[in-house]
């Protein structure tokens, strides 16, 4: 017998022999799995660093830990020919808000008497402008607005935010109308916003795409009074009821090479179909001929009586997806006109009385509304004379910064300041547009948070060091302000940086400064002289 007998209750050594090699099978197989695991989480891994090999001008960019491997800017682009003191009002609220130093597009060109030209340069000029942008440049952000109604309440990194969450909504909403595989199969996506508008203008019987083809608002009905506005005809007789669904071309932001793609396709509706002298014609036409064909693409399109509308004529193989939408509750964009009533300055410190207007005998405002956290963590207002966290470079110093910094109230926060807010959509928006209300534009301009601090706080901005507009990725990249336009010549960048109280690029690479300009208006935006 190879093994004796074991008596009752033991275990026969043939059993332990047999448990220790079964033992040692299952470690090896453990090791090995552990091993298989480790390499395919690895390749997981690498595969998700990876960028994704795709053609589109506005591919998210993988986030590095390197800042500048990841770095992108935002770029300011103003249309003016010539200066006035709202054009200098727009200049000094970009500086104190961290915006780019502007470009303004068409400088010095002598205006046009036929309207036709006029209009048309001012789109052929901005897509010059964008054409000479180095190609490396393409997935930077571009922000376009009007030079004379036209004035930044919030920070620039609040824009940048609310700008990717926008379209974030939006994405979803036609991958939800469509489905994914007929979005994915005609790059179907949302990355050029433009402000919104209540009323479809020109509007020439709304018989065009720009007046029936665009979608509801996504503010609930009802939402500006017990008024139906679901109807084109309805909408356009009560438009101070209506919610904004039409384009208006004097606010604009998107992916450089998208904008680009935009200006093309309405330089083409120009140049073939010259109907009106109103940029905006050609613009909300764009926008309703690709949401037409967006429309069709649907299972079942839902399309208006066709004896009462003008049905767009598609050439095999045109443009027609140019990834515009609408900013419909203005979280960034907020036109004055039609929506004057609903816009109210407030606090939202609460021992002042959070939600209480600025002027109580206006209108007495009971709702509460509280201040967007994207405001509540944004630098502090005065963050241009304080030593920022975002700040890089060596160690700021607050000696000098001058006399000026004495002179500003660096303890308060956004909470501390009077903001303008929708108190429909309960937006607190990031620039104001005087649109068909331009008799507003003296007297809101004192309402504005910065206008008691203005002279100190433009005089510290333009000090202020190098620094990202946020510290941390968005949309997997660091953001910067854009720096000198690329036709700038390096004796023209000198200049820019000679301080002063800053200025603005002309188209033409040339350095515009304040006091060439501006310094004549210096009361009407300042409140005093120099």
């Amino acid at each position: 017998m190879l093994f004796p007998a074991c008596a009752r209750g033991c275990i026969p050594p043939i059993q332990v022999l047999a448990f220790f090699i079964f033992g040692i099978i299952c470690v090896l197989s453990v090791l090995v799995t552990h091993q298989k695991v480790s390499n395919s989480l690895l390749k997981i891994a690498q595969v998700r660093l990876r960028p994704h090999n795709n053609a589109s001008a506005t591919n998210n960019v993988t986030a590095t830990k390197d800042a500048e491997e990841s770095k992108a800017r935002l770029h300011l682009l103003i249309p003016a020919t010539a200066s006035n003191k709202n054009l200098c009002r727009l200049l000094l609220s970009a500086a104190v808000l961290n915006y780019p130093v502007p470009t303004l597009i068409n400088w010095g060109t002598k205006e046009s008497e036929d309207p036709y030209v006029q209009h048309l340069l001012k789109v052929e000029k901005t897509l010059r402008h964008l054409k000479t942008l180095p190609s490396d440049n393409v997935n930077d952000l571009v922000l376009v607005v009007d030079g004379y109604d036209v004035s930044f309440q919030l920070r620039s990194d609040v824009l940048i935010r609310r700008y990717f969450a926008i379209n974030e909504a939006a994405n979803q909403r036609v991958a939800s109308a469509l489905g994914s595989d007929i979005v994915r199969q005609h790059d179907i996506r949302q990355t050029v916003i433009f402000g919104p508008d209540s009323i479809c203008w020109p509007y020439a019987g709304g018989r065009r795409p720009a007046c029936w083809a665009v979608p509801q608002s996504t503010l609930p009905n009802h939402a500006f009074g017990p008024y139906d506005d679901t109807e084109l005809k309805d909408a356009m007789a009560n438009p101070v009821h209506a919610r904004p669904r039409w384009l208006n071309s004097g606010t604009i932001m998107g992916t450089v090479g998208d904008v680009r793609a935009v200006l093309e396709g309405t330089l083409d509706l120009i140049h073939e179909n010259h109907t009106t002298d109103s940029d905006q014609w050609y613009f909300a036409q764009l926008f309703g001929i690709q949401e037409y064909t967006r429309e069709l693409l649907k299972p079942s399109p839902s399309l208006p009586d066709t004896e009462s509308i003008d049905i767009p004529q598609i050439k095999p193989g045109q443009k027609t997806e140019f990834h515009v939408g609408l900013d419909y509750e203005s979280a960034i964009f907020q036109p004055v006109g039609y929506n004057a009533d609903s816009l109210r300055w407030l606090w939202f410190d609460s021992l002042r009385g959070a939600g209480k207007e600025v002027q109580s005998s206006v209108v007495n405002v009971s709702r509460a509304f509280e201040l967007p956290d994207d405001i509540i963590t944004s630098p502090s207002p005065f963050s241009a004379v304080q030593r920022s966290h975002w700040v890089t470079g060596p160690e700021y110093n607050h000696q000098k910064m001058g006399k000026n910094a004495s002179s500003l109230p660096l303890d308060l926060s956004w909470k501390d300041l009077p903001l303008a807010i929708n108190i429909v959509t309960k937006q607190t928006f990031a620039l104001i547009h005087y649109m068909q209300e331009k008799n507003k534009r003296d007297p809101w301009w004192k309402m504005m948070w910065f206008y008691p601090y203005a002279k100190a706080l433009l005089a510290e901005s333009v000090k202020a060091p190098k620094a990202p507009i946020i510290d941390t990725p968005v949309d997997g990249r660091i953001w910067w302000k854009a720096g000198p336009p690329h036709l700038a010549k390096p004796v023209e960048a000198k200049k820019s940086s000679l301080g002063g109280r800053g200025g603005a690029w002309s188209d033409k690479g040339s350095w515009l400064p304040w006091d060439g300009f501006c310094k004549v208006y210096d009361v009407d935006v300042f409140g005093t002289k120099s």
